[in-house]
């Protein structure tokens, strides 16, 4: 086997994770609940995090303390986090000030498109929809506010109404 061919073998295994990582997520998206979700800004003006808003989203639960692993799932259109004693991929941490009182302690990132607005810094109020995976944080698929009950995603608001 030549060097020209070994590197052509490798380049399609590589090709063939990333694929494989992508279906998963597609496959995550039909298959898994979706909850809108209050979210509050991490860390917006980290200088090496490119165009992604770092969000930490609000979750509800009973008897939970700082620190505590938790699984996650969707009740009556809420995301709920139950306490475990194993170790997980998702943690609870107390929020502060005007934050909501319980937030994952993973952030979630949300890409922000180079022609946008950064949409943390135009909303107080963001909520993000959220695909949530059987096991870690769940992932954002689009960001919107709240408007008379309703959520409204960003991209159906006029331009000029923030």
């Amino acid at each position: 086997m030549t060097a020209r061919s070994r590197g052509l073998a490798l380049a399609a295994i590589h090709v063939a994770l990333v694929l494989t990582l992508g279906g998963k997520y597609l496959l995550d998206r039909w298959t898994r609940p979706r909850v809108w979700v209050r979210v509050a800004q991490v860390d917006p003006y980290l200088p090496l995090r490119g165009r992604y808003a770092q969000l930490a989203l609000a979750i509800e639960g009973d008897g939970l303390r700082d620190g505590q692993p938790v699984v996650l799932n969707v009740e009556d259109g809420h995301l709920r986090a139950v306490p475990v004693d194993q170790s997980t991929h998702t943690h609870v941490r107390l929020g502060r000030g005007a934050q909501p009182p319980l937030l994952l302690r993973e952030p979630a990132a949300f890409f922000i498109s180079d022609r946008a607005q950064d949409p943390t810094r135009l909303h107080r109020e963001l909520w993000a929809e959220v695909t949530v995976p059987s096991l870690g944080v769940p992932r954002p698929i689009q960001l919107g506010v709240e408007r008379e009950g309703q959520m409204v995603p960003l991209d159906a608001l006029p331009p000029e109404s923030p």
